[in-house]
């Protein structure tokens, strides 16, 4: 007997037949009654429904970036958003390294300034150069690289009136909380470091007088400045700038300023305070009134960047013949000015 093959044959012949007629129908004019007749020639056939109809054109939308998402945005606005973003920005000031070795570090991107700190002395160098190692000589400068710097301000003693008594301490105590770094030397003086946004601020603390000795008059903080970079004084004896001679210009160009002097006693009284450069600008003092003051007295100069460099139009145009007050034009509660030109006829 044979086996029955037939009716097997008979449906896959259907099942061919059929997909040819459902190809036939997408290739044809179908008539809607919600938008006429639609054409669906060449349409691919997953867009076609079962009743005819074509399905709607696939969007293609951009993706949307997960800082662009609302959830994100909502997260942006919270208390919780703004706490941690402000604490992760104040961790970018924290000095770390090791205390042991009475060595520790510190980077301040508002400045693009990176510090390097001892018992006796902080050195400050770009962020994104090449500095040397401490000290700095012109034998080991990268010849042709004068964007590239770094100061060294060293501790050599504070006076009283005129005569050296403190000196720094190798054996002095670390204390280092967060953006905060003092040295104390054996309680007589400390010099503290706070590593902020507006610079690296430099504090000499002094605890006492010198013992068996009158209240002094002055005081005196006496540093080495070791860098390619020389110092000259600005604003009446106020603020330091840092500068070398620009090898394209033939003129200076400052990189760093000491600036924002201030003086006080322990009753928060100011005291009378300037500093100014020695020894061709390898050396700085800084000047303070003390009689009369109570003791401790602290002496807070300010370490930052310089803002703005005005170097004149060309070569030869007398850049700074004639100088005036402006007054307060921006309003930052401090007195601008202006350069004027003998030969270019321009102010600044």
């Amino acid at each position: 007997m044979k086996p029955i093959v037939r009716p097997i044959v008979m449906v896959s012949v259907s099942c061919l037949v059929l997909a040819a007629i459902a190809k036939q129908l997408c290739r044809d004019t179908v008539s809607s009654p919600l938008s006429g007749d639609i054409n669906t020639t060449n349409m691919p056939v997953s867009r076609v429904w079962q009743t005819g109809f074509p399905l709607p054109a696939a969007r293609h939308k951009p993706p949307v970036s997960p800082a662009d998402r609302p959830d994100t945005q909502q997260l942006k606005q919270s208390a919780w958003f703004s706490i941690i973003s402000r604490q992760i920005e104040q961790d970018l000031y924290h000095f770390h390294g090791q205390a042991g070795v009475q060595q520790l570090q510190s980077e301040n991107r508002e400045q693009s300034i990176t510090g390097t700190y001892s018992y006796n002395y902080m050195q400050l160098a770009p962020m994104y150069g090449t500095p040397s190692a401490l000290p700095v000589t012109k034998k080991n400068k990268t010849a042709g690289n004068d964007k590239d710097w770094d100061l060294a301000l060293r501790l050599k003693d504070i006076a009283f009136d005129g005569r050296p008594c403190y000196y720094p301490l190798k054996n002095a105590s670390v204390q280092q909380h967060d953006s905060s770094l003092v040295f104390d030397h054996a309680g007589a003086f400390a010099v503290q470091y706070l590593n902020t946004a507006e610079g690296v601020r430099q504090n000499f603390i002094i605890r006492r007088a010198p013992a068996g000795m009158q209240p002094a008059a002055s005081i005196r903080v006496h540093m080495a400045v070791q860098s390619t970079l020389r110092a000259y004084a600005v604003a009446g004896g106020k603020e330091l700038h840092f500068a070398h001679r620009d090898n394209t210009t033939g003129g200076l160009r400052n990189e760093l300023s000491y600036t924002g002097l201030k003086a006080w006693d322990a009753n928060g009284h100011e005291l009378a305070a300037n500093m100014e450069p020695g020894n061709n600008g390898k050396e700085i003092t800084i000047q303070v009134a003390a009689a009369d003051a109570v003791y401790p007295i602290t002496i807070d100069p300010l370490s930052t960047t310089i803002a703005t460099t005005l170097n004149g139009a060309s070569n030869g145009d007398n850049f700074g013949y004639s100088l005036s007050s402006a007054g307060d034009v921006n309003g930052d509660g401090f007195s601008d000015v202006i350069v004027g030109t003998g030969a270019a006829n321009k102010a600044y």
